[in-house]
């Protein structure tokens, strides 16, 4: 499952070997996603949704840019439901318009950590929140280059991958994975982290802006990214796994 810049819900059926190994993608369909009074989004600035987690109880918080805000839908089907307003930092409010809450990770002890993609506190430090029971406490993210934090996901042992993007003229896209240290996910800190992997030409690259985790049954870990076309021809939607072994 997974949302979509231009306010819809994307849910397939991932075909795998015994292995685990993506083979395909199935059944897929393409849903509105409703606003708070149960009807699709008519301007694409106020259903921009950027980030997506499930929650305990089965339902789904998602993460809007443009109209930045945080919204719940309920499950199983969260496209039937319409969304319902989450408690989110004052400050969210008032990230620039194509540059904020892009990236957003439920914690194992329950906590979220959102990341501003371009928000400053100071330079080099992105904006960060650490939340509980709707308080907010700040905290920051280190900017390393051009590169800028795009997704995250909390891994069993509650250290944070976040999924890096960059993009030059003449380069294209780039992409990284970051691995964050539980110790350091706390309010106050400056979260940063050490590179897990790069991709980048001459390896399959495209503007990815999502990222899952999952425990494979050999204890390792299932890392997917997928990629955003922007409705442009000379761009690709990818469905890319890969394995962490470590």
């Amino acid at each position: 499952m997974a949302v979509s810049d231009l306010g819809h819900w994307l849910v397939a059926r991932l075909v795998r070997d015994p292995a685990g190994r993506l083979r395909d993608v199935a059944d897929a369909a393409i849903y509105p996603i409703l606003d708070r009074s149960g009807s699709p989004f008519t301007v694409k600035r106020a259903g921009d949704a950027e980030a997506l987690e499930r929650l305990p109880d089965g339902g789904f918080l998602v993460a809007f840019e443009q109209v930045h805000r945080l919204a719940r839908y309920a499950g199983p089907q969260p496209w039937r439901s319409r969304g319902e307003p989450q408690p989110a930092p004052a400050e969210v409010t008032r990230q620039p318009a194509n540059g904020g809450t892009e990236t957003m990770a439920r914690l194992p002890d329950g906590r979220l950590l959102l990341v501003s993609e371009t928000d400053e506190r100071n330079p080099g430090t992105l904006k960060a929140w650490i939340g509980a029971g709707g308080t907010w406490r700040d905290a920051g993210y280190r900017r390393r280059g051009d590169y800028r934090p795009v997704d995250a996901k909390a891994l069993a042992n509650g250290d944070l991958l976040v999924l890096e993007r960059t993009f030059t003229l003449l380069g294209g896209f780039a992409s990284r994975l970051v691995r964050v240290p539980a110790a350091a996910i706390r309010p106050g800190a400056l979260l940063d982290g050490a590179d897990v992997a790069e991709i980048a030409p001459p390896l399959i690259s495209d503007n990815f802006e999502g990222l899952a985790v999952e425990t494979a049954a050999d204890g390792a870990t299932f890392i997917f990214l997928l990629s955003d076309d922007n409705r442009v021809a000379l761009q690709r939607t990818l469905l890319l796994q890969f394995r962490l072994t470590s």
